[in-house]
Parts: C-alpha cells; structure tokens; sequence
C-alpha cells in the first residue's frame, strides 16, 4: 500500500495553524507503520524538507502563501499520485489540496479528503458569497468524487450529511502521548511563579472568539480588583484582527506572545493555570485536547466538539457568549487549588487513555485498507 498525503503546509510551519500541528502527528505515527508520503508547499521549503528528510518533499510557495500557491508543485504532483495506491487530501480550499483532488479525479485514483472544519456552518457564513460560488463550482464536485470524507467530530459528521455527502468516517484527532509524558518542566520562563494565568494559545483569526473573550476578561477585571491573575494571548495575527482592537495590554494585565511550539507550547501550558479557547467554530481544538493532557482545567464553548468536559466535569463547556465565558472564569478562578488539581488530573487520564495518536493511526491505516479493496 503506498500512500501519498498532501498538505497545504507542514511541520514546522506551526504558525499556519491546528492543521499543521495535527498533519505532522497523524504523519509520524502513520510513518511507523506504513510508508506515509508528504507532499507540500512553503515559502520556506527547504527548512521542511530538512524536517521532512526522505519522508517527504516540499515545494516553494510565492506570492499567495497561505493558499500554498506554487508553479514549482504542478508537475511533481501530477507524478507522484500517478505513482501511489491511495491519495489522502488534507484539508480543502488551497491551491495544492484542490489540485491533488482534480488530479486524482483526472487520474481515476482513489482519494480521501480531510475537510478541517472547512464546511462547518460558522466558516460558511463568512465571505459568504464567494465560498459559495467556490463550492458550488469546484469544492463540492471534488469531494462528491472522493473515495471517503474524513471529519473529526460529531458535529461536522452531521454538518457533512446535511450537506449531502454521505461516504464519511469519523476519526477525531490525537494527541502526543509521547511528549506529553516525557515533558520535563523548567523552572517558569514566561509568567510570574504564583499568578493565575488564563491561557489563549491559538492563531488570533475572527472564528478563535477573541472578542467574547477580551469583553468576558474586562468583565473579570472588574469583579476581581486584587490584580493576581492575568490573561495571555499567544499565537501569530495572520490576518491582523487583534491588531484592530486596541488593546491596552499592560493596563489591563495582559501577556501578548507570538506562537511557541514543540517544548515552549507545553513549558507555556504548564505555566498556566487555565486554558480557553472561546471559539465560535472549531472542527477540534487542538490546543483543548493538549491542554487537558497537561492537567490543566479547559474553558471552552459549544462551537467546538468537548461536550465530554461537561458530561465529565473536566471543564467548562459554555455557548460562546461574554456572560457565559465570564461566568466560567469566575468559577474555575474561584475554586480552591485541590479542585484545580483534580479536575486538572481527570482530564490528564482522559486524553492519554482515549485521545493517543498511535491509537488514531491504527484506525487510518484500516479505513485506508477498506478504501483500497472498494
């Protein structure tokens, strides 16, 4: 079985996202398994083909790099699903996941297509008009083509039958079990020893909730006036929408951090008291799950998939509203440090018995298997 999977971006172009973070775990545990290879684009190809080695191969992006738009891609593309049994798409939109689809249509290839979150309702709404005549011209006559659609909740599942499609299989994401129990924690490199900290580690695009998020905060500020807690809000503003805001970071006791990664992202989880993620639409959450992984209580809302945090008592799981986010604040902040620490250590056994990416791969590589005899 020889397995082609394209990618918009990869490992380590951590800033494009979730996506990039999930692409390169579902690689490496695949990758142990069976022959997994990448193919992708960057405007720094050569610092992901290093990372890729003989794993994979990377082509340069110009001009329009977060579409991933690349001449240099075209040819090789074309010959490399030629040469594979199964081509596995991830994600929909950019350049070169839409041309890999096109191309194995054309090819008459067998293909499975993750869509990330991509058709959920939310995302549709925005630029509404013109995904529609996106869809209605290539996305949705690609996909109607694809061997099988990978979702990663129940949410998107339903969304996904809504639309039509009905060859779909569920596969949520992992998490790195691996570096999780192995992290060792150093010494705090970010916040004070001692301040409560309420963790934002995303991209700061419009669909991430900042704005409930910084209303709900004021909202605390106000109600706490002992300043021992403060809000951290880390991760690249692509598209310049926290820029727009304003904000008053210091007066209101605010950390603004570009994206970490690899180690810093869970040295900076450790370090938090909180994590929250305030999205209005989410087809995972990665940052939730790891959150939950390094024993940390999670506020998060309905737009994403953990209703376990609620069913569990792992968290918070709320609509995305400024009353109800500031209302999970209040509580987790005014619990006693044994609750923290037990809701914390629920939510480590949780994610590392059920959520383990060496589990997710074994489940790909058999709906590979059952795509292949169709």
């Amino acid at each position: 079985m020889k397995c082609l999977y394209v990618n918009t971006h990869f490992a380590p172009d951590y800033e494009f996202g979730g996506v990039v973070e999930s692409a390169s775990k579902i690689h490496k545990y695949i990758q142990r398994l069976i022959p997994f290879f990448v193919v992708c684009v960057s405007k720094n190809s050569t610092a992901v083909n290093s990372h890729l080695q003989d794993h994979g191969c990377c082509f340069p992006s110009i001009f329009f790099h977060r579409i991933g738009f690349s001449l240099a891609l075209i040819l090789p593309l074309w010959r490399l699903i030629r040469k594979h049994d199964l081509i596995v798409i991830n994600g929909i939109f950019t350049f070169p996941v839409t041309l890999a689809q096109l191309f194995a249509v054309l090819q008459n290839k067998p293909f499975i297509v993750s869509v990330r979150g991509g058709l959920e309702p939310w995302r549709l709404q925005q630029k509404k008009y013109r995904k529609g005549i996106f869809n209605k011209l290539i996305t949705f006559p690609l996909l109607r083509k694809a061997s099988c659609i990978h979702v990663t909740s129940d949410d998107e599942y339903v969304n996904l039958i809504n639309l039509g499609f009905l060859k779909l299989k569920l596969i949520s994401n992992g998490i790195d079990n691996e570096l999780i129990e192995n992290f060792v924690p150093k010494k705090n490199c970010f916040f004070p020893e001692g301040k409560f900290v309420f963790l934002f580690l995303s991209r700061t695009d419009k669909e991430k909730g900042l704005d409930i998020l910084l209303r709900a905060y004021s909202h605390f500020v106000q109600a706490n006036p002992v300043l021992d807690f403060a809000l951290a809000i880390v991760g690249p503003d692509h598209q310049g929408y926290l820029k727009q805001m304003n904000i008053e970071y210091e007066k209101n006791n605010i950390y603004r951090l570009e994206g970490v990664y690899g180690e810093k992202k869970f040295q900076i989880i450790h370090e938090s008291s909180c994590v929250i993620l305030p999205s209005y639409s989410e087809n995972f959450g990665n940052i939730v799950a790891e959150g939950m992984g390094m024993a940390k209580p999670v506020i998060t809302t309905t737009g994403t998939p953990w209703k376990v945090l609620k069913e569990r008592r792992l968290g918070f799981y709320v609509s995305p509203s400024v009353d109800e986010i500031f209302s999970a604040m209040q509580s987790i902040y005014h619990l006693s440090n044994n609750e923290r620490y037990y809701m914390g250590q629920e939510s480590r056994r949780y994610i590392l018995d059920n959520m383990a990416w060496s589990l997710k791969a074994e489940e790909f590589i058999k709906l590979f298997t059952f795509v292949l005899k169709l």
